[in-house]
């Protein structure tokens, strides 16, 4: 049996430990989380350190491009996948901004674990408190 580890933001006005513990736990067994700073996250999926990176930010805070552009091009060109928690490719196009984000980001180093935990978003996300 293979264990997730998913990787999260250590600040808590990023993510919501609780909700991604739960989602985590939706997709099978997990080890404790890695809770990193800044693009260390995108960096510790794509070498492989972690299958799943989430973040779901508290309502109200506005994702910065400069925090995510890098991080998802290298985790794309090893072939992972990152898209909006509603499954829709991240919008660099609208300034400092990622307008439109639909309440959160997920990156992972394949699709499979990727539709898993955004099938669990859905499943989950109408009785979370964020």
């Amino acid at each position: 049996m293979q264990y997730l580890t998913i990787c999260e933001p250590v600040e808590k006005a990023n993510s919501s430990h609780p909700f991604t513990a739960g989602l985590a736990h939706s997709v099978g067994p997990r080890n404790q989380p890695l809770r990193v700073y800044s693009l260390v996250k995108y960096a510790a999926t794509t070498r492989g350190d972690t299958e799943i990176f989430m973040e779901f930010a508290r309502a109200g805070y506005n994702e910065k491009i400069w925090d995510h552009a890098a991080g998802v091009l290298i985790i794309e060109e090893a072939g992972g996948v990152v898209t909006d928690a509603g499954g829709h490719p991240l919008d660099f196009s609208k300034g400092e901004y990622l307008e439109g984000l639909d309440r959160g980001i997920i990156a992972c180093a394949g699709a499979k674990p990727h539709e898993k935990i955004i099938q669990a978003v859905d499943a989950s996300w109408n009785s979370s408190s964020l």
